[in-house]
């Protein structure tokens, strides 16, 4: 069992780069009300992930600050895993199928 994905919500991801996106991306918009009220989001800015705020009044919006956000860390696990899970189902259904098949053939089978 080699190690070579990143798990996020229990989700093997093949990538670090796509396990951080599924972090990041997952955040969600946050509005503080007041005048003005400050708007913050998360957006990949196409190197890096970073936190955006802007300033949101009646004559529209300008951004305040861009904050570069750490890299989140990932506990390892295996990205085919599920698939080996399924041949052992598989094989265990399979094996269950060739012997009905053999019983039945032989004639062990009672009418």
């Amino acid at each position: 069992m080699a190690l070579t994905g990143y798990l996020h919500q229990s989700q093997c991801f093949a990538s670090l780069a796509d396990a951080t996106a599924a972090h990041w991306s997952r955040e969600p918009v946050a509005v503080t009300p007041g005048s003005p009220s400050i708007l913050t989001d998360v957006v990949y800015d196409g190197s890096a992930w970073v936190m955006r705020s802007y300033s949101v009044g009646s004559g529209g919006a300008s951004l305040v600050s861009s904050v570069s956000l750490p890299p989140p860390t990932f506990p390892r696990c295996d990205p085919f895993e599920p698939f080996q899970d399924g041949m052992l189902m598989g094989s265990g259904v399979a094996a269950a199928m060739i012997l009905a098949f053999i019983i039945r053939i032989q004639g062990w089978a009672t009418r």
